[in-house]
């Protein structure tokens, strides 16, 4: 059964068990699960800092929190539409391939120090 709370992680799972499946898709799709993994772990650290700095401080890291959100979320998009053409038989193997390496590459972009919370 696929994942319930994470589109990201639902796509990704359909890319590895559809049987038209390349080892390079798989390989891709496993760097990204990885990856997207990282970035649930960096969200909470992003998100939770203390904000007893002066205003504008808090708030340039929370745009700019709320940026790499947005650039998440065009990832996953990306990512829908690929899968979506691929399905219908509208992407080739190797355009569908360069397409997962953007994603994994796009989200292990997410480096956080889980240990100090700093990146």
């Amino acid at each position: 059964m696929p994942p319930l709370n994470s589109r990201m992680l639902g796509l990704l799972d359909e890319v590895l068990h559809d049987e038209r499946a390349t080892i390079r898709m798989i390989e891709a799709a496993g760097r990204a699960i990885a990856a997207e993994a990282r970035c649930h772990l960096a969200i909470p650290v992003d998100d939770k800092r203390p904000n007893h700095e002066p205003a504008e401080v808090v708030t340039a890291r929370a745009i700019a929190f709320a940026r790499r959100i947005g650039d998440l979320v065009v990832l996953e998009d990306e990512l829908a539409a690929a899968w979506d053409e691929r399905r219908d038989g509208r992407l080739g193997d190797e355009s569908f391939e360069a397409v997962l390496d953007r994603v994994a590459a796009g989200l292990d972009a997410w480096r956080p120090d889980l240990s100090t919370g700093d990146r």
